[in-house]
C-alpha cells in the first residue's frame, strides 16, 4: 500500500471490477465471471478483506502495525565503533570483550588480539556492556520472574537508561532448580507467525519489556524466566570524540591507547515516522511512475541523464502483462540496446508481477 493521505480510496464494487479485469488479462482461460463461479466468490472475499484492510490503514495512527505487510523492518539501536591503536603493541593476548573506558562510557574489544610486542597494532572497539552471567557483572544469572503459564505475561529488564542489543539477548525458562534442563527461548519481532507451541518472546530494546505469547500465538511459559546473556549500548551516546580512549587494563598491565578518529555508527532505535521517511528516501520499490524514474536514473554504467515513465490506460488482452513505457536519454550517446538491457536488468528486482517494461529513446 502506498503512503498517501487517504489509502481507503476505493470501494468494494471498484475493487471487484479491477480484480476481474486483472483476472481476464492474466488468466485468459478463465471465461466464466458469473456469480456461481468459485473464482468469483474468492474475488469477492479478497475484495472485502482489501476494503477492510484499507479502511483500518487509513484510520490507524500506528503505522508500525503495518510494517510487516510492507516488508519494512525498523532499525534497532546500534552501538558506536571506534578504532584505537597500541603504539608499542601488546606483550600479552587481549581477549575479546576486554573493556576500554571513556570516563563512564564502556567500549569492548571486538575480537581476540594476539600478543604483538614492539609493533604498533590497531583494532576496533565497540561501545557496549556485555553481561555474560547476569545483569551488570552479577555472578548469577538473574531471575526476571516466575511464569505461571497464563497468557500475555511480561517482565521488565533493568537497562539503566541504555538499549538492549537484540542479537546479544537470550532467555531460558527452567524449574526452581536453576538452569539445569532449561529451555532457551527465541526473540521475534512479533507473534504474527508464532504457533501455540513456539517458544518465542518479544523484546522492547529501550524499555526492556520482555513479552510472551498468549498460548495461541506463542507458547505461554511456566517456570523461572532467567536472562542467559545480554549486552547494553548507549546508541548515539557512544559517538564520542577522538582522544577519549587513552588506556586499557589487561590483567595487571595498563596499556596506552591512541584514538585518532571519533567513534561512529551509534544510533538509537528508529521511531515509526523515521522508518517511513527512510523507506521513502530509499525508494526501493517500483510502484509509482516517480519510483521507476528514479530507479532508471540510478542504473549503473549507463549515464542516464533524463527519463520519463508512461503507463498506458488500455490493457492488452490474451494474458499479456501490462506495459509500462520508459523513455530514457543517455548522456553523450544514443540509447543503444546495451543501455536498454542494463536498465531492464536494474529494474527487474523491483518489477511488480503482471507488469513489463518497454524502453525507448527520449526525444526532447
Amino acid at each position: 500500500m502506498l503512503r498517501q493521505n487517504n489509502p481507503d480510496d476505493e470501494r468494494f464494487p471498484e475493487i471487484v471490477s479491477q480484480a476481474r479485469l486483472d483476472a481476464a488479462n492474466l488468466l485468459p482461460e478463465w471465461s466464466d465471471f458469473n456469480t456461481h463461479d468459485p473464482g468469483v466468490t474468492l474475488i469477492d472475499l479478497m475484495a472485502w478483506l482489501t476494503e477492510a484492510q484499507r479502511f483500518h490503514m487509513s484510520a490507524s495512527e500506528r503505522a508500525d502495525a503495518f510494517f510487516p505487510l510492507l516488508g519494512i523492518t525498523p532499525r534497532r539501536a546500534r552501538p558506536a565503533v571506534a578504532e584505537v591503536t597500541l603504539p608499542h603493541g601488546t606483550p600479552v593476548r587481549i581477549p575479546s570483550g576486554t573493556p576500554v573506558m571513556a570516563e563512564d562510557i564502556r567500549f569492548e574489544t571486538a575480537a581476540d588480539i594476539p600478543a604483538c610486542p614492539g609493533k604498533a597494532l590497531s583494532f576496533r572497539v565497540i561501545q557496549k556492556h556485555t553481561v555474560f552471567g547476569g545483569l551488570f557483572d552479577s555472578p548469577e544469572r538473574p531471575v526476571l520472574g516466575v511464569a505461571d503459564g497464563f497468557p500475555g505475561l511480561s517482565f521488565t529488564v533493568d537497562t539503566r537508561a541504555q538499549s538492549v542489543l537484540h542479537e546479544s539477548f537470550s532467555l531460558a525458562v527452567s524449574g526452581s532448580g536453576g538452569l539445569s534442563g532449561a529451555q532457551t527461548w527465541t526473540a521475534v519481532d512479533d507473534f504474527r507467525l508464532s504457533g501455540s507451541a513456539d517458544t518465542h518472546f518479544t523484546l522492547d530494546d529501550e524499555s526492556g519489556v520482555v513479552s510472551f505469547g498468549d498460548g495461541i500465538r506463542g507458547l505461554a511459559p511456566k517456570g523461572e524466566v532467567r536472562i542467559v546473556s545480554m549486552a547494553l549500548t548507549r546508541g548515539e551516546g557512544g559517538n564520542i570524540t577522538s582522544g577519549q580512549l587513552t588506556e586499557m587494563r589487561v590483567g595487571e598491565r595498563l596499556l596506552t591507547l591512541v584514538q585518532e578518529k571519533p567513534a561512529q555508527g551509534g544510533a538509537r532505535r528508529e521511531s515509526p515516522g523515521e522508518t517511513l521517511t527512510r523507506m521513502e528516501e530509499e525508494r526501493r520499490q517500483a510502484v509509482t511512475a516517480e519510483d521507476i524514474r528514479l530507479l532508471v536514473l540510478e542504473t549503473p554504467g549507463t549515464r542516464v541523464e533524463d527519463a520519463r515513465v508512461f503507463a498506458p490506460e488500455n490493457r492488452p488482452g490474451g494474458g499479456r502483462p501490462r506495459i509500462i513505457v520508459i523513455a530514457a536519454k543517455v548522456r553523450g550517446a544514443a540509447l543503444a540496446e546495451e543501455h536498454k538491457r542494463a536498465i531492464r536488468l536494474h529494474l527487474e528486482p523491483y518489477r511488480l508481477a503482471g507488469f513489463d517494461f518497454a524502453i525507448r529513446a527520449l526525444r526532447v
